[in-house]
């Protein structure tokens, strides 16, 4: 239903793995860190795969990932280098130069982060 349905009138982006806790790509094992807390300043190192995972996914489904939604604050405290990994995610997995990424947090999570 969802990609016969649905996906033919929204665009469906993943809010990463899980929007809790961050999975180990070697074990596909939730590990004690969460996507919406300690990767607010994530591992710029380990993104790309992550994302990409995440895209192949909705590949693997025959959706095309036309972006990523951040859980929370993901990548919020490096923006840059977060919008840069899903940008070489998206042409890796999907060969797209134009996605986006939704990265919004409210004012309370805001004052969080700056503390």
């Amino acid at each position: 239903m969802t990609k016969d349905v649905i996906w033919k009138n929204f665009d469906l982006t993943p809010e990463m793995l899980t929007r809790t806790r961050v999975v180990d790509l070697n074990t596909w094992q939730l590990t004690e860190e969460w996507e919406q807390g300690e990767w607010v300043d994530p591992p710029v190192e380990l993104l790309t795969d992550y994302i990409a995972t995440v895209m192949h996914l909705l590949k693997n489904v025959g959706i095309a990932c036309e972006g990523v939604t951040s859980p929370g604050a993901f990548g919020k405290r490096k923006e840059d280098a977060y919008a840069r990994v899903v940008l070489d995610a998206a042409l890796r997995v999907n060969n797209n130069l134009r996605l986006r990424y939704n990265l919004e947090t409210s004012v309370e999570l805001e004052q969080i982060l700056h503390r």
